[in-house]
């Protein structure tokens, strides 16, 4: 098997999941007409694999898909897979179940262990104070107030070092008062609103100070027979598509700082399952007004969502990338199979 690029010449590199194909991070390969390419990570091509080399690897990628990959995502001709550090394009309707949100399921929980240890942390170095502490006169009382206090405020502050202080710079207007709206700051957050347009687009609702409007009816910005964006009767800045969805995903990882329980996620998996979609679940959120009236486990479940159907758009313009470079390769291939391979049938006169 090849261990160079076929195009630039460039090394390719190791994986460790496949015996039969251990070079190329990423390969791809269609089970029913039994090709097989190792992807270029420096030129993108594809590297058809000699036909007399591929069936083994073939047999051990088909089982690996099986029985271990992640699904990604996924067209009608497209599946990008991962194993490990191996990602795969099956060519042809993956036969897998996909295990929706799993990664982001997994960072909750580490998320949650991290809070934990830094409010250890926070305990440790106020102890160490206190024992010089009370060499000064200061009470036992006193003392455990302040551990208990820094215990709790310790998390904050690196939380505060690492997103800041503002969730969102822009420009926004007050669609009652014409007020213009340049910044919201995270400690403000509860009182925005996860809205969707009528395109079930996400969109973000917040209120405007100077006329005191709020979004009234939080759970549609979707009238039946108005355009979304005719906002008049809807009071209030009102972000949308990319901004909307960029706040969001800042302002649920700050509100989402200390993670959550294992239990916590698998009932949040649950009720993004149920919705659907980010937008679909932004409508069931919306019913409870502002972002501060959720509860965690809504919080979480909200989180995963934007950030998964984030992840969702970007991965199809990559599909749709893989899907186009398939398509070359694959008349490639077929020519060069045709020509190295016999095929039974009456020979030409």
């Amino acid at each position: 098997m090849f261990d160079r690029c076929l195009f630039c010449h460039r090394q390719l590199p190791r994986n460790e999941e496949l015996g039969h194909l251990p070079h190329g991070r990423r390969v791809a390969f269609d089970p029913v007409r039994g090709r097989l390419w190792a992807v270029c990570p420096a030129c993108r091509r594809w590297n058809l694999a000699p036909i007399e080399e591929r069936w083994e690897a073939l047999e051990e990628l088909e089982k690996l898909t099986t029985d271990r990959a992640k699904l990604l995502s996924q067209t009608d001709n497209i599946a990008l897979l991962r194993v490990g550090e191996l990602e795969v394009v099956r060519v042809g309707r993956a036969n897998l179940t996909e295990e929706a949100w799993w990664r982001y399921g997994l960072e909750m929980v580490r998320r949650r262990r991290a809070y934990q240890m830094m409010s250890v942390a926070g305990g440790a170095i106020v102890a160490g104070v206190l024992v010089g502490g009370a060499a000064a006169g200061v009470t036992v009382f006193g003392g455990w107030w302040i551990f208990g206090r820094a215990a709790r405020q310790f998390p904050n502050l690196t939380r505060a070092l690492k997103f800041g202080r503002t969730a969102w710079r822009g420009r926004a207007t007050c669609v009652r008062c014409g007020r213009e709206l340049n910044e919201i700051s995270f400690r403000e957050r509860g009182a925005l609103v996860p809205m969707t347009t009528g395109e079930d687009e996400v969109a973000v609702g917040f209120r405007c100070v100077a006329c005191g409007a709020g979004v009234a009816d939080p759970g549609a910005l979707r009238p039946a027979s108005t355009s979304p964006l005719q906002a008049a009767a809807r009071p209030g800045f009102i972000l949308h598509g990319a901004e909307a969805e960029h706040v969001l995903r800042r302002v649920l990882a700050y509100h989402n700082y200390r993670g959550g329980r294992e239990t916590q996620v698998r009932e949040a998996t649950r009720l993004i399952e149920e919705a659907g979609s980010a937008a679909a679940l932004s409508r069931l959120v919306s019913r409870a007004g502002r972002l501060s009236a959720l509860g965690s486990t809504e919080a979480i479940a909200f989180e995963i969502a934007v950030n998964e159907e984030r992840e969702r758009q970007l991965l199809e313009l990559e599909l749709a990338e893989l899907e186009a470079r398939w398509r070359e390769e694959e008349e490639l291939a077929a020519i060069v199979d045709g020509e190295l391979t016999w095929v039974p049938g009456p020979r030409p006169a």
